[in-house]
């Protein structure tokens, strides 16, 4: 069944209703600041950026991957939007930046569950004009995946794993991202590298 309805007959209300929840958040926040009836309707819709904000960036909560908390999602999109803008100027940089998103979700759950030492170093990602100025440096464009990846988490904290295997951090030797192995004195820690860091390793 189709329900045809006017739209010229449509209240504020109405339009948020019907019309809002199938846009996504970029058109929800244009459309709220045509009128302050709109505006009141919006800032009150915890429903509708809700889910925007599990379609851009997998939040459950109104908290950023930098972990700033705010106190409504619409507010929560708005922020994450602005910090993350570069992947927004394209439907798939936008679709990329939600995949890093779901995964590295997936992974920090993962070692809330089973390596909590892991998760406590992982780094908060790096700005974008320090990674901008990485790839001034490198002369290269980076991949979105790569770009998407180091934006919400740069590697692990060296100062919580160390370069080099050393007796006196113990068990720290061990909490490579990415795993590891020893074969008799020959000793291998596959943390994740911070952007920083991994390309002054490629310049030599």
């Amino acid at each position: 069944t189709i329900r045809v309805v006017r739209i010229s007959a449509m209240s504020g209300v109405d339009w948020w209703e019907h019309v809002f929840p199938h846009l996504d958040g970029h058109h929800c926040a244009l459309y709220s600041m045509v009128c302050r009836t709109w505006r009141g309707i919006a800032e009150g819709d915890s429903a509708t950026w809700r889910a925007r904000c599990k379609d851009d960036f997998d939040m459950e909560e109104s908290i950023l991957p930098t972990g700033a908390r705010y106190p409504t999602f619409r507010l929560a999109w708005l922020a994450a939007r602005k910090e993350y803008k570069e992947f927004f100027r394209s439907d798939e940089d936008s679709v990329v930046f939600n995949r890093a998103c779901k995964m590295w979700k997936t992974i920090k759950a993962w070692l809330a569950a089973n390596a909590p030492d892991i998760l406590d170093t992982i780094a908060p990602g790096i700005s974008a004009e320090d990674l901008a100025a990485l790839e001034a440096r490198l002369q290269l464009p980076i991949p979105t995946s790569v770009r998407a990846i180091y934006r919400l988490h740069n590697g692990q904290d060296e100062a919580k794993v160390p370069n080099d295997f050393a007796f006196e951090m113990r068990g720290r030797n061990w909490l490579g991202l990415l795993g590891g192995y020893s074969f008799y004195d020959h000793v291998i820690n596959c943390r994740m590298l911070s952007a920083q860091r991994g390309l002054a390793l490629a310049q030599g």
